[in-house]
């Protein structure tokens, strides 16, 4: 791509708004010259990488046609997974509730009484109070609930994935969400184990050490389950959270080669952290309709300064964590590229391929289709959880209102019903 269509794009974008958080971020900081030279960085930034990945044969380009795509898919049968959180709040509580659904669909395929074209299933799912010391999920409480509900999360969506693969015949198997996340933040002390029971729904086995059944070590077995299944697995990722991990393994390329000097790559990744411009955002730049980068290995639990900060306890397992083989493909022209994941020694042309063409189902719509519809059918309505909570607060105020004590009825009116600033919390005269 040459100089002026990159800096056409890069106009585009910014026209579109499609860098006003970049400049807002940084408004505060930088003065108004530097603030007027950010599409000239990023141009320049563009450019560069722009010109290594394609002199590298590192930009590949996938065909887009489904007039001859769909028809050869016809009997093949594939797979999508994602999960479903209740967002929940209750008084005294730390709900936690999780579901995994999985949408399976042979193209082409008519329905018989004897073969299903579309098959719907809730895989996975976790229901608990986390401030039970005797709940089903963790054998013990851990003061960070958040960490509990996201690692519940990750692992019932890997546990649901391996459960489909070992039961199911598949071509591949689509997960919404990145398909390694990093396991750091869950190896923190005293971070529960799962239950014996759950640790068995998760991996389809028994006889797990206590240790074993901690997050890492079980989300790793799961993990390696998936890999050697001999399905392609891969997971699609919309919103990349603004990560550079892709674009420093590049650079990491650029100084091995000898196409950028480290000075240069100082200043570059300085401009990317300033502007919080991430992987999808210089990506989009750069990849035309069709074109995806060639896949490249990433460690998803850190290079090598980062390394320092594994958890001790867990070190020798997270060294283990196969690497995420990461591409990213761009579906349409007004369309954000999509980072694809899968593991190492996957036939990514063919995976990069089924994801293109099922981002272009829909008119207007940039993302497989199979992964929205599971996305709609496995969420947790919020009517749901209002429900829930309102049965939960019934049942709170008629255990109250059932003591003789004024105090403790005043108490469960007071955290049932009012705010900290409400009227009941005024003082009394």
């Amino acid at each position: 791509m040459d100089e002026e269509k990159v800096q056409e794009r890069i106009e585009t974008r910014i026209s579109l708004g499609h860098f006003m958080a970049n400049l807002l971020r940084a408004a505060g900081a930088d003065s108004a010259e530097a603030q007027e030279s950010f599409a000239e960085h990023l141009r320049h930034t563009a450019r560069l990488l722009d010109q290594f990945l394609r002199d590298d044969d590192g930009i590949a380009r996938i065909e887009y046609r489904p007039g001859s795509y769909w028809p050869e898919q016809k009997g093949r049968r594939y797979g999508f997974v994602d999960g479903g959180v209740a967002n929940v709040a209750l008084p005294g509580a730390a709900p936690l509730a999780v579901r995994v659904g999985s949408y399976l669909v042979c193209p082409g395929v008519e329905e018989t009484e004897d073969e299903k074209r579309e098959e719907f299933a809730i895989d996975m799912h976790m229901v608990d109070d986390l401030y039970d010391p005797s709940q089903d999920v963790y054998d013990d409480v851990f003061e960070d609930v958040t960490k509990l509900r996201d690692a519940a999360r990750i692992i019932a969506e890997a546990g649901a994935c391996r459960s489909i693969l070992e039961r199911t015949e598949l071509d591949a198997l689509l997960v919404q969400g990145p398909l390694i996340n990093p396991v750091s933040p869950y190896g923190t002390p005293g971070f529960p184990a799962y239950t014996v029971d759950k640790a068995r729904k998760l991996s389809g086995r028994t006889g797990h050490a206590e240790k074993e059944r901690h997050f890492i070590p079980l989300y790793l077995e799961i993990l390696e389950r998936m890999k050697h299944s001999g399905t392609t697995v891969a997971g699609v990722v919309e919103r990349d959270g603004g990560g550079r991990r892709f674009i420093k393994n590049i650079l990491d390329r650029m100084i091995e080669r000898g196409k950028l000097d480290n000075a240069r790559r100082v200043k570059t990744e300085k401009f990317l952290k300033r502007y919080g411009l991430s992987d999808t955002q210089l990506l989009d730049l750069i990849l035309l309709e069709g074109e995806y980068v060639v896949p490249i290995p990433v460690n998803r639990q850190g290079d090598q300064n980062e390394q320092n900060k594994w958890p001790s306890d867990w070190k020798t397992w997270i060294e283990r964590f196969p690497r995420a083989l990461t591409s990213f493909v761009k579906p349409s022209e007004r369309a954000h590229p999509l980072r694809v994941e899968t593991f190492e020694g996957t036939a990514v042309e063919d995976l990069l391929s089924l994801v293109l063409h099922t981002s272009r189902l829909l008119p207007r719509y940039a993302f497989p289709v199979g992964l929205d519809v599971v996305d709609r059918f496995a969420k947790v309505p919020n009517w749901m959880g209002r429900q829930i909570a309102t049965g939960h607060k019934v049942n709170l105020l008629r255990k109250a209102f059932a003591t003789d004590d004024p105090k403790v009825r005043d108490y469960a009116v007071r955290m049932l019903s009012a705010t900290g600033r409400d009227w009941l919390y005024r003082p009394k005269i």
